[in-house]
């Protein structure tokens, strides 16, 4: 958790409310965004994990997946998922998948 911000440049800081588990609960703060509070949903050591944000009107899920490079080193990849009504006086619920976390995008109404 400590290195988060290092392959997440996007994120200022994060802090856990106790061990890193499934579970447990914490506060991330995003570049130019007010903090955020996470709860981990799932959790496999030195694999993967996948974290979830309850926005209003939305659930943001970033699912993380570590891979070992030849070198020694690792990376991180990302999957971003919304899903809800988007805006006030939505009707139905949608599901967006980012795959290329930290690429723009752009959301409207249907």
């Amino acid at each position: 958790m400590d290195t988060w911000p290092e392959w997440n440049t996007d994120t200022e800081w994060v802090r856990l409310d106790g061990e890193f588990a499934e579970g447990a609960t914490g506060t991330l703060k995003p570049r130019g965004g007010p903090k955020v509070g996470f709860v981990v949903e799932r959790l496999v050591p030195g694999r993967e994990f996948v974290d979830v944000s309850r926005l209003v009107g939305a659930r943001l899920t970033f699912a993380h997946s570590v891979t070992e490079r030849a070198d020694g080193g690792s990376e991180v990849g990302v999957t971003v998922t919304m899903t809800g009504p988007f805006y006030k006086g939505a009707t139905s619920t949608y599901t967006l998948t980012l795959d290329k976390y930290g690429a723009p995008v752009e959301i409207s109404k249907p």
